[in-house]
């Protein structure tokens, strides 16, 4: 098994359906070198069983006893993580097949940039009318104005699973804060 480009990240609360989805579609990647990184935070739904039924070395479970929540889960996660690259990602969440070698490439050819992100495509719940309207096809917008909604000042966050970050980035700001979660 090669190094892996990405460490995809995920903290998990039950959600066993979602998750069987989310980890095909990381599978699925047109680029093979990742690992999954799956942190149980104390669901009561066997998850093992889940992530065991693929028999796929590159997928990485840990498991918490008591639900400490998607922050420190994904936090524990981004230490546990090899690649280049993380990739937080929801369970209830999936990627298209060439999601992550798009974004690798983008990145490996421009080396100054810490991160990239996508338009996020459709989830569970289907897509967020409100955030395409407001966020993502807002065009003729400020510098200021784009800045505004990437820090989430809009209230409208950037979902995870359109964005890949470099590790060492995500090491030097210390993982996600708790609070905005």
């Amino acid at each position: 098994m090669s190094a892996p480009r990405v460490s995809v990240c995920t903290s998990v609360l039950n959600q066993s359906e979602y998750l069987k989805r989310m980890i095909e579609s990381v599978r699925a990647q047109t680029l093979a070198e990742w690992e999954l990184i799956i942190v149980d935070d104390g669901s009561t739904e066997d998850i093992a069983a889940v992530v065991s039924a693929f028999e796929d070395e590159r997928i990485k479970l840990t498991r918490w006893d008591e639900n400490k929540g998607i922050p420190h889960g994904l936090n524990h996660a981004f230490t546990l993580a090899t690649g280049d690259y993380v990739q937080p990602l929801s369970a209830d969440e999936w990627i298209d097949e060439n999601k992550l070698a798009l974004q690798v490439a983008y990145l490996d050819g421009n080396p100054g940039m810490g991160a990239c992100w996508g338009l996020p495509g459709k989830g569970p719940m289907g897509v967020r009318p409100e955030w395409e309207r407001n966020a993502m096809f807002a065009h003729n917008r400020t510098r200021e104005a784009w800045v505004r909604t990437l820090v989430n000042l809009e209230n409208i966050p950037i979902g995870g699973a359109g964005m890949l970050m470099r590790t060492a980035i995500m090491q030097e700001l210390g993982g996600l804060d708790p609070q905005f979660f």
